[in-house]
């Protein structure tokens, strides 16, 4: 049996095309209205408050975007700390550790 006769191309043929008119018949396209954007201003370590859409410059491909809204929000910060108190931090390491570690602590 031959696999290469006339009509057998022929249903090749249309497979070839089937197949990519379903690809065709998949493309989508869409748009974004609004993008988030995640930011921390800081100045000298300590975050600067009372910021508007005016004191932000947001580019997408060197194109301007116009921002529309700013808000400030505080998300919870979740901080696991394990501390290596065997014989290996003796001495000064392990001041430093448990003055931090007291710090710590009374930030919380």
């Amino acid at each position: 049996m031959s696999f290469c006769g006339p009509s057998r191309l022929m249903v090749l043929a249309a497979l070839v095309v089937t197949a990519t008119a379903t690809v065709d018949a998949q493309r989508f396209t869409s748009r974004a209205v609004a993008v988030r954007v995640d930011v921390l201003v800081t100045n000298g370590g300590q975050l600067v408050r009372g910021l508007s859409a005016r004191d932000f410059d947001v580019r997408d491909e060197g194109v301007p975007q116009a921002v529309s809204q700013v808000e400030l929000e505080q998300i919870p910060l979740n901080l696991i700390l394990v501390f290596d108190t065997s014989g290996s931090v003796a001495g000064a390491r392990m001041r430093a550790s448990r003055s931090w570690e007291g710090a710590a602590r009374r930030a919380a």
